[in-house]
């Protein structure tokens, strides 16, 4: 998205400042050589085409960047789905080694593919969504572990096997991925839900959505749910 934002930019400068000086110089300035201004309007054509191909361009990068990051985080959800909180230690355990061993790299890729074009005239607030509401609060769930990685890996040789230990690291991790709520009522009842799993699927399927594919086609797919429910 980056290569073809700032040819956008840069085709957008040379194709107005050669029309501009084209038509000063035709107007204005009629004793100028006309070669001047022919060879302007010249710049000004190729320019126009070059503009328009670096808009497709962007548009399709663009599209692919954001299916390419939906996709990933999928996957990575899909991996974070499985934990139960109702494991037992060694099985928590081995759920983080294998998430850590999982590669996340084609998923960093996509994110930092994103480059607004709107970025140039505003605080590129798509970007900074996409930062808070999907991508930070999964790299806050990979951190946590990471951060006590080693210890999991001499827990399981027996090297540092520690289960106090253990179980705070677990304790710390947890509430990145996972609610739990008490209701009373006749009887306490405590209803364990994965917020980050579903917090993010939320994100990913309405204003990630609107983003992806724009606002029509997201309201004909409502639509559409909407009558095969019904």
């Amino acid at each position: 998205m980056r290569t073809y934002k700032y040819a956008i930019y840069i085709t957008c400068a040379i194709t107005l400042i050669s029309f501009c000086i084209a038509f000063a110089l035709n107007f204005y300035f009629t004793d100028t050589n006309p070669f001047w201004c022919n060879l302007l309007l010249g710049i000004f054509g190729s320019s126009s085409l070059t503009l328009l191909t670096s808009i497709v361009g962007y548009r399709v990068e663009r599209r692919r960047t954001f299916e390419g990051f939906s996709y990933a985080t999928k996957a990575i959800l899909h991996d974070l789905n499985k934990y139960q909180y109702t494991w037992g230690l060694e099985e928590k355990v081995d759920f983080f080694l294998n998430y850590t061993d999982i590669s996340k790299i084609d998923w960093d890729r996509y994110y930092g593919d994103f480059d607004f074009f709107t970025s140039f005239f505003s605080k590129d607030n798509d970007r900074r969504y996409i930062y808070a509401q999907i991508y930070y609060p999964i790299v806050q769930v990979n951190n946590a572990i990471r951060n006590h990685i080693w210890h999991f890996r001499w827990f399981r040789d027996s090297s540092g096997k520690n289960d106090v230990a253990i179980k705070k690291f677990i304790c710390e991790i947890e509430p990145h991925l996972i609610e739990i709520t008490h209701t009373e009522a006749d009887i306490t009842i405590m209803d364990i839900r994965n917020k980050l799993v579903e917090d993010i699927s939320f994100e990913l399927n309405n204003n990630y959505y609107k983003l992806m594919y724009g606002k029509r086609i997201f309201k004909r797919s409502c639509a559409s749910d909407n009558s095969q429910k019904s």
